[in-house]
Parts: C-alpha cells; sequence; structure tokens
C-alpha cells in the first residue's frame, strides 16, 4: 500500500510540477517579452546540465536514508553523512554561483546576442541564473534523503504547494511590482531557498 501512495505521489507531484510551468508560460511571455522568455528557457535548460554534475551522490545518498529506515545505519551515523553531503554540494554550489558571476559579462557580450533587452539586465540575469542554480542544487540533496526515507507523501505536498506559489508568486511580482528579468529570477530563488531545509526526520 505504501509502494503504491508513493508512486502516486511522485507522479503527481512531477505532473503539477509540469502543469504549473505550462499554465503560467503565456503570461512570463506577455511580462517579459519572447527575447527575455528566452534567457529563461537557457535557465531551465542548464539545470538538465547541471544534473550531470551529481555523480551520483544523490542516488547514493538516497540508498542510504533507505538502509537507514531499515536500521542498518544509526541516526547518527546518518546525520553525519548528510552533513558531509552538505559540505560538497555546498562547495558545488558555491563554485557554479561564482562561475556565472564571473563569466556574466562574458556571456551577455560574447555569447548572447540580445537585441531588445540592456545589456547591463542580460548580466544581472546571468548573476541571477547562477545563484538559482546553486540553490536549486542543494534541494537535489535534500529531495533525495526525503525519497530515502520514504517520505515522498510529504514531498510532493512540498513541491505542490511550492510549484503553485512560485507560478502565482512570479506572475503577482510581474504584474504589480516590476516586469523584469530580475524580479523573475529573484522571486523563485527566495522560494527555492526557504525550502531548502534539511528533512525533519532527521533535526
Amino acid at each position: 500500500m505504501s509502494v503504491k501512495r508513493n508512486l502516486l505521489a511522485n507522479y503527481a507531484g512531477a505532473a503539477w510540477s509540469g502543469l504549473m510551468g505550462l499554465a503560467f508560460l503565456p503570461l512570463y511571455v506577455q511580462y517579459l517579452g519572447i527575447e527575455a522568455y528566452g534567457l529563461i528557457g537557457f535557465f531551465a535548460s542548464l539545470q538538465v546540465w547541471f544534473a550531470l554534475l551529481d555523480m551520483g551522490l544523490s542516488p547514493t545518498l538516497n540508498r542510504e536514508m533507505a538502509r537507514f529506515t531499515a536500521g542498518q545505519h544509526t541516526a547518527q551515523g546518518i546525520r553525519d553523512l548528510l552533513r558531509s553531503m552538505e559540505f560538497i554540494y555546498g562547495g558545488i554550489a558555491l563554485l557554479l554561483a561564482l562561475a556565472f558571476v564571473v563569466a556574466s559579462s562574458y556571456l551577455a557580450t560574447r555569447w548572447l546576442n540580445a537585441q531588445q533587452l540592456p545589456r547591463d539586465t542580460v548580466i544581472q540575469a546571468f548573476m541571477l541564473m547562477g545563484l538559482c542554480t546553486g540553490m536549486r542544487w542543494m534541494t537535489v540533496l535534500y529531495r533525495s534523503a526525503m525519497l530515502g526515507l520514504q517520505q515522498q507523501v510529504w514531498l510532493n505536498g512540498l513541491v505542490f504547494v511550492t510549484a503553485t506559489l512560485r507560478g502565482l508568486g512570479v506572475v503577482a511580482v510581474l504584474a504589480f511590482i516590476a516586469p523584469t528579468l530580475q524580479a523573475f529570477f529573484v522571486f523563485p530563488c527566495r522560494r527555492c531557498s526557504a525550502s531548502g531545509a534539511s528533512p525533519p526526520a532527521l533535526r
């Protein structure tokens, strides 16, 4: 019964997250313009590319968390493992963020040929991409931990809430505060960093 429940929760969470992305797409284009949304599409592609940097760490943590639930690890041992993983992931996240900050000017002027967007806006967008990518990178760690602890229902409930708030929040910010790329990236990053907490079972 728990396996079926976890599978349904995973499918529902993934489906809802994808639906939220599609539902708000026309509004993003309306407020930001098609060229700005091209940068957002590039940012989405980054999340897939950087998944290669995981190098099997998240599946390893997932497996060890599952062994912990089966009684093969002590609570202190699994906490130590999680803390060690946090240092590794944190280092990679920091390097990703710094790489984008350093390379933002080159990417904006030499790599991307923006016609409508100001150069400074594009540079700031690349910097924010780096910061958001680093923050989201950390969530991979905690997601793997929660999956290993068989907390799929709790995790996908959080995905449901954050995906909805992120979509509605971004649209509200673009509509009522500032229809800019900077605003688009800053709000989801703050939501992402707020949700990237340690698994409650290990606190």
